[in-house]
């Protein structure tokens, strides 16, 4: 059964029940996955922590294509078997695919807005992506018209993107163990 916990005792304490050795942790950008999740858990499992986003390779926008997997394999192959590891950053469950490797517990770090828009009775439940893109569009636009006197049209591209893209795909708080929202 899916756990939501917006409390960090009670996370610490679900996590001790599960004992995982490798831990995923994902969620879209600035919840608090590197800075408060990851080191909360890496105290309590006494894991060595690998943080997606030092494996990019350059910023320009895009996020997946940007990733050093062979870097990340080989760091993470230096772990098995000795430390506990915990794997953190967004598009987590599309890496974690790409790099063939399987956690023992996923969290997935929110916002209750975010998981909110995509889980039932939310705006984009059930609805085609290129819908849900098309009303970001239209609503950012609508709040940047209200901020300014004059702007181009908002077009949802790159990193933001990506991440609307991979949510729809992946639906990633769906295959999450425990779902953390960050009040």
């Amino acid at each position: 059964m899916k756990c939501i916990i917006s409390d960090e005792n009670q996370l610490v304490e679900k996590i001790k029940l599960i004992n995982p050795k490798i831990v995923g942790i994902d969620g879209i950008d600035g919840v608090g996955k590197s800075t408060i999740i990851a080191p909360l858990i890496s105290k309590i499992i006494k894991a060595r922590i690998i943080n997606i986003d030092k494996y990019l390779n350059e910023k320009q926008g895009k996020y997946f294509q940007e990733i050093n997997f062979k870097k990340i394999k080989q760091d993470i192959n230096q772990c098995l078997g000795t430390d506990n590891l915990i794997i953190e950053g967004v598009l987590l469950l599309k890496i974690l695919k790409k790099i063939d490797l399987k956690v023992d517990c996923l969290i997935y770090v929110s916002d209750n807005v975010w998981v909110y828009d995509w889980c039932e009775y939310g705006p984009y439940y059930q609805r085609k992506l290129e819908e849900i893109t098309k009303d970001v569009e239209k609503k950012t636009d609508k709040v940047s018209k209200a901020l300014r006197t004059y702007t181009k049209p908002y077009k949802l591209d790159g990193f933001r993107k990506e991440i609307y893209h991979y949510t729809y795909e992946y639906m990633p708080f769906n295959s999450a163990n425990i779902i953390f929202i960050k009040q």
